[in-house]
């Protein structure tokens, strides 16, 4: 099924598959896609709400390396 989007649902889902690994943002968009090929009726709120679900199981946060602002730990 072919899906419609306007340029500030595309918008929105790019925005939010900046932040993720190169490795996963084919399968997020593509669980995006399909979520809301499945849902139908589309709207700015329905592409964000599905689009922010999808980029919570997606999303690696860094690991913190200790380091504070200046490259020393917090009590140096």
């Amino acid at each position: 099924m072919q899906i419609q989007l306007s340029d500030a649902d595309l918008a929105t889902i790019y925005r939010a598959a900046g932040p993720l690994d190169a490795d996963v943002r084919d399968a997020f968009l593509t669980q995006v896609a399909t979520e809301l090929s499945r849902l139908g009726d589309l709207g700015p709120g329905l592409v964000f709400r599905v689009t922010r679900a999808a980029q919570k199981q997606f999303f690696v946060p860094p690991i913190a390396d200790g380091l504070g602002k200046f490259g020393r730990g917090k009590y140096d």
